[in-house]
């Protein structure tokens, strides 16, 4: 059975992708600070006959992406999927916001995305080395989804932070 991690996977596009995803056979490992939007949406998963699992956890911090890695690994046997999906806007134009957000913003959007693929990356070369000659499911390894935003290309006015991190 295949797996997906989506990381903002309680709320908004997070959301609707990883309800998609399980309508299209995923099993969904559920990646958020918030385990109340999360623990909803494993219901819903649920609802459509696939298996889910909450991680709650900020992907902005460099230290939780092992773990969300092992966690997905360990409940579904391989990893098919990653969408790195989370992101943080700030609020606030570049001449109001300071260091700490700047790099709260860049973290959440940008950095995360890092983190979790550097991680992901042996656990999908192993699933392409051990993948059968010709099993197009399998023989990938496994893919890797980056959402980034309109406003990477257009920024909203007062978020040209974020946009500078989706755009990353």
């Amino acid at each position: 059975m295949s797996c997906a991690i989506v990381t903002g996977g309680g709320s908004g596009i997070g959301q609707a992708i990883a309800t998609r995803l399980a309508k299209a056979g995923f099993n969904i490992a559920l990646v958020g600070r918030r385990a109340g939007p999360l623990e909803h949406q494993k219901k819903l998963i649920m609802a459509l006959g696939r298996k889910a699992l909450v991680i709650t956890a900020d992907v902005a911090d460099p230290a939780t992406a092992a773990g969300i890695i092992s966690s997905a690994q360990a409940t579904f046997g391989r990893i098919d999927a990653l969408v790195n999906c989370a992101g943080y806007a700030g609020i606030g134009g570049v001449a109001e916001c300071g260091v700490e957000e700047f790099q709260k913003i860049i973290a959440a959007n940008l950095s995360s995305a890092y983190y979790l693929t550097h991680a992901l990356w042996p656990v999908l070369a192993a699933q392409h080395k051990a993948a059968p000659v010709g099993d197009h499911r399998t023989d990938t390894g496994g893919v890797i989804v980056n959402i980034s935003s309109w406003a990477a290309r257009d920024p909203f006015a007062m978020l040209g932070i974020y946009a500078v991190a989706k755009a990353g």
